[in-house]
């Protein structure tokens, strides 16, 4: 089979896929909804297991085409190709970089790598700012006592849910808008720095980033070893166990199942 076949294979398969997840998200939405609106309270094992097993069929679809996707992965394999040409446009990237010489007299390809890379790192900012203010404002809705009422829990869930579906699907739309233009400028980076020259061996400039790149791979060490340090601080002092706890009352007693 032809690398083409394969690939139109696998392009089929993500979008039924992608069809199978959102329609069995869907599904699980309108049965959550469903059990809030029962009016069923306490709700009881018998009647989240009643609601959820009318989605069975969409559920069992996304097993069956995780396998599906398995079985592609052994037999037709086009991953790790994939994969490749993406590290490989990174790492092309990062090897210009510290290789081509940026201090030439050719200002017209330096001023519109620099534009470049302004433009992503502008992006990258923009991105942070919006999911900071969308989370911002649903922990700002979430913490307001005012919004959530004893007496009608289930309205105030599903206004709950009207505040916070806009947010993510802002943040995630403009992240995917990110990473669209953030491949393009790669590319055209990538394209300007192959017309300039090579820096000298042994050059200050080669030396400041070889000194940049230690830095940063001494800042990632110590950040792995103080989230280790707080992973084993929390086994230590009984901290999963206290999560697992409230996870466990929140399942059984707020949202009722189980």
């Amino acid at each position: 089979m032809t690398s083409n076949s394969t690939k139109r294979i696998h392009r089929i398969y993500s979008i039924l896929l992608s069809i199978v997840i959102i329609i069995a998200g869907i599904c699980l939405i309108v049965s959550c909804i469903n059990i809030y609106n029962s009016g069923k309270q306490p709700f009881s094992r018998e009647s989240v297991t009643d609601a959820f097993s009318k989605i069975a069929i969409p559920v069992y679809l996304c097993i069956f085409m995780t396998i599906l996707g398995f079985i592609l992965e052994l037999f037709l394999p086009i991953s790790s190709t994939k994969s490749k040409n993406i590290v490989s446009k990174d790492m092309i990237l990062m090897n210009l970089q510290n290789k081509k010489d940026m201090s030439g007299n050719d200002t017209e390809i330096t001023t519109a790598i620099n534009t470049e890379r302004k433009k992503r790192k502008l992006h990258s900012t923009i991105r942070m700012v919006v999911i900071f203010v969308a989370s911002a404002i649903f922990l700002i809705y979430a913490t307001n006592d005012k919004n959530f009422h004893q007496s009608d829990i289930n309205g105030s869930m599903i206004k709950a849910m009207y505040v916070l579906v806009p947010c993510l699907l802002v943040s995630f739309i403009y992240s995917l808008v990110v990473v669209i233009i953030s491949e393009k400028s790669m590319a055209t980076e990538i394209e300007l720095l192959k017309k300039l020259p090579f820096k000298e061996k042994g050059s200050t400039e080669e030396c400041d980033t070889c000194s940049c790149d230690k830095k940063l791979a001494a800042i990632r060490i110590a950040f792995i070893i103080i989230g280790i340090g707080i992973l084993i601080y929390g086994f230590a002092t009984g901290g999963t166990r206290d999560v697992l706890t409230k996870a466990v009352n929140i399942c059984t007693e707020c949202i009722g199942l189980g």
